[in-house]
């Protein structure tokens, strides 16, 4: 199970650096059919990039339609996922500060379910990486 990050989404309509490397990480998953997960709130972080690049809220919207047809489920964590992201975002890195809540979920998402975080987000990676489960998105391999 991967557990995909807002970050990773966002760079399928705001071009970035490593939008390629993002659309190659979706299109990789639905050719293997592997399952791919995102926290309830991946959709508004995303809501809230589209707003900043002046992308109407109705594509995002359409966008994660089509990723749910194509196998995203997006889930509510559980109490296991909140108890586990609390442990992730009460953990201070020296001299790196603490990772955010919002990022903790997804990671603790892909702990709880034996899964991989990716993110392209190196500051989570900096700060988090001694919880093991979660690889940049420039790092990503598929298996």
């Amino acid at each position: 199970m991967i557990v995909v990050d807002a970050s990773v989404f966002v760079k399928l309509f705001k071009q970035e650096d490593d939008s390629e490397a993002a659309r190659s990480l979706i299109d990789r998953m639905v050719e293997q059919g592997q399952g791919f997960l995102a926290p309830s709130v991946v959709l508004y972080e995303a809501l809230s990039a589209a707003l900043h690049v002046e992308l109407p809220l109705t594509a995002v919207g359409q966008l994660f339609d089509q990723f749910r047809e194509l196998g995203l489920a997006i889930e509510e964590p559980t109490t296991q996922d909140l108890a586990t992201a609390e442990k992730i975002a009460t953990s201070a890195a020296p001299g790196n500060g603490y990772p955010t809540l919002f990022d903790s979920i997804y990671h603790a998402m892909a702990l709880e379910r034996g899964g991989i975080f990716v993110t392209a987000d190196q500051r989570h990676i900096t700060k988090a990486a001694q919880f093991g489960s979660v690889v940049l998105l420039a790092d990503w391999q598929a298996g």
